[in-house]
């Protein structure tokens, strides 16, 4: 048997997630990486980028308080 230690899980350096509208259509793609978010349009090759603490400001500042409470 092996010594533990040997074999190690690897960490995502990011997630996409595809983002679809109500008939399953993608509209869309986001990256989540640990300094920054980015928006991909479907059928698109660009990122459209901010960074985290950017992100945040513009929830604050655009975005529709949650009902969710954690």
């Amino acid at each position: 048997m092996q010594k533990s230690g040997k074999f190690k899980f690897k960490r995502q350096k990011y997630q996409v997630l595809n983002i679809v509208d109500e008939n399953k259509k993608e509209i869309g793609s986001v990256r989540i990486e640990p300094n920054e978010i980015s928006w991909k349009p479907a059928g698109t090759t660009r990122w459209y980028t901010l960074p985290i603490q950017q992100f945040a400001e513009l929830a604050v500042a655009k975005g529709v308080k949650s009902e969710i409470a954690v």
